[in-house]
């Protein structure tokens, strides 16, 4: 199993380490900081499934976000594509750390809480 594979199955894992978590300006990436210092981004596109992380950190986050198409060539950034979820094992879990990341975009951990909250059973 590859180094990313590990890493994103120890950010599912972790979810709650998962946060800051915005779409990108002029992409359809969403942007997010694990741990509150690695900063991420993520797209599902019909080519299949990217990811990138950025080394400038969360110092660089704002930026980052609302970057325009023109500035990404100056962007440092690691980039991984569709080849590196070849497996099934990899393709489940960026799937998973996809769904988590876009939940949390949603506030979908508020909403299952008040949910949660309305069952007396519970």
């Amino acid at each position: 199993m590859s180094k990313l594979i590990q890493a994103i199955n120890v950010m599912v894992a972790n979810e709650s380490k998962i946060g800051r978590v915005t779409p990108g300006k002029e992409s359809k990436e969403v942007f997010f900081v694990y741990d509150k210092k690695h900063v991420w981004s993520m797209a599902k596109q019909d080519s299949g499934m990217k990811m990138w992380y950025y080394p400038s950190g969360i110092n660089n986050f704002e930026h980052l976000v609302n970057a325009r198409n023109d500035e990404w060539e100056h962007m440092q950034m690691v980039y991984y594509s569709e080849e590196e979820f070849a497996t099934r094992e990899a393709k489940e879990s960026v799937d998973e750390l996809y769904r988590i990341v876009r939940e949390k975009q949603y506030g979908m951990d508020e909403v299952f809480n008040d949910i949660f909250s309305s069952d007396e059973t519970f």
